[in-house]
């Protein structure tokens, strides 16, 4: 588990998302810098380097450093 800098409790065994200090834990343990730009997966959603969630089962596309997201992925 994952002790976040607000407290929270993020259990990487249960899919839970959290954000701490800037960067996004996933529920395989991945972090991902938003700062930097990086773009994660997690139970058939995007994180991109915004915050911003694009759901690929509801057809959400979503624009980050130049590139387009789309809901195929």
């Amino acid at each position: 588990m994952y002790w976040t800098d607000t407290g929270e409790l993020l259990d990487r065994h249960r899919g839970i998302i959290g954000q701490t200090q800037g960067k996004y834990w996933t529920d395989t343990g991945e972090v991902l810098d938003r700062h930097r730009g990086s773009i994660g997966q997690t139970q058939g959603k995007y994180w991109t380097d915004t915050g911003e969630v694009l759901d690929r089962h509801r057809g959400s596309i979503g624009q980050t450093q130049g590139k387009y997201w789309t809901d195929t992925g």
